[in-house]
């Protein structure tokens, strides 16, 4: 005798909105932990004494609905100190081609793995780490369950 065959999608959907939640709460933290990371890097290449470049910078946490991109930042200065940091950070060294040279206060910071402080403050350790940035994410997804 055949059975008869009955398949319900209503349990399925509920699980995988369920997880679609999850997934996309994990992708926001583990952006904010990246922001963060960035943040702390940033500032350890910022110019000191030339300015109040390294207080200025800050990550903003993400929040974000379900369905919205997930996007992370981390702002070098506001107001009217936005265009000192846009011309810092492009403007000195080590930064190619720049014509302004970190004060003895800039060079006597330690710098990271991304180089001595100066230039490309936040672009340097965004660029070095943004494959880690994104398995990252990817890893917090994936622990979802």
């Amino acid at each position: 005798m055949a059975k008869d065959f009955e398949l319900n999608s209503k349990e399925f959907e509920a699980r995988i909105k369920i997880y679609d939640k999850r997934s996309h709460s994990a992708a926001v933290k583990g952006m904010n932990q990246n922001t963060q990371d960035l943040e702390k890097l940033a500032k350890q290449l910022a110019p000191k004494a030339e300015g109040t470049l390294e207080g200025d910078i800050f990550a903003r946490r993400v929040t974000t609905r379900l369905g919205d991109e997930i996007v992370g930042t981390t702002h070098a200065g506001t107001g009217q100190s936005r265009s000192y940091a846009l011309k810092v950070h492009e403007g000195m060294s080590p930064a190619i081609g720049a014509e302004q040279k970190p004060g003895p206060t800039t060079s006597s910071k330690p710098g990271n793995e991304f180089g001595p402080a100066g230039g490309k403050f936040l672009s340097r350790p965004l660029m070095g780490k943004g494959k880690r940035y994104m398995k990252h994410i990817a890893d917090k997804i994936k622990a979802v369950k």
